[in-house]
């Protein structure tokens, strides 16, 4: 036996499956997210989705097509997280407390999503076919709507490296600390 579920286990019985195309690539993501792009397999995806091992064949004819479309809605799914926490913080504290409450929220509530976000940023690294084509995250682009161009650059770079440190050395970092040192960019 497998372990890779039979058509007759999957969606109820049904053959015809409308979705599976978009549940394997949420599978592939979730994948992505657990283990790497390297922990990738169609059998860990097929597992995943519960589908037959050949659904995943069948849509996506090798590899690198299935993880740019996990990709794909991986970056969609964070940057709207990004977008939505940001506008809520920053409606309600300001850009200073906003943006440290983001980076609490980040670091201290969602560091697995955290953690999952920049192992797909690193994984592309050393793929230049898999990143080509993807748009690009970029946190600037999410604080423009609420302050200058210039500002928006400076503050990316920075929340962006408190980030990556908070990832790799498994660091929470809290509003209250952070928001005086923000308010030294947004106020000057």
């Amino acid at each position: 036996m497998s372990g890779t579920p039979t058509e007759t286990e999957v969606a109820g019985g049904r053959k015809n499956d409308p979705l599976r195309k978009q549940r394997i690539t949420e599978a592939a993501a979730r994948v992505i997210a657990e283990r790497g792009i390297d922990g990738l397999t169609f059998r860990s995806v097929a597992l995943a989705a519960k589908v037959p091992l050949g659904s995943t064949t069948y849509y996506f004819a090798d590899k690198d097509e299935l993880v740019t479309a996990a990709i794909s809605v991986f970056r969609e799914r964070s940057t709207e997280l990004f977008r939505d926490l940001l506008t809520d913080f920053v409606t309600e504290l300001g850009l200073a407390g906003g943006v440290a409450a983001l980076v609490e929220e980040m670091t201290v509530r969602r560091h697995s999503v955290l953690v999952a976000d920049y192992r797909i940023y690193l994984s592309l690294l050393g793929r230049p076919q898999l990143a080509s084509g993807q748009p690009g995250w970029d946190l600037a682009d999410l604080l423009r709507p609420h302050c200058s161009p210039a500002t928006a650059r400076l503050l990316s770079y920075v929340v962006e490296g408190i980030l990556i440190k908070a990832v790799m050395e498994d660091v929470m970092v809290f509003a209250a600390e952070l928001e005086p040192l923000l308010r030294r960019i947004t106020d000057a």
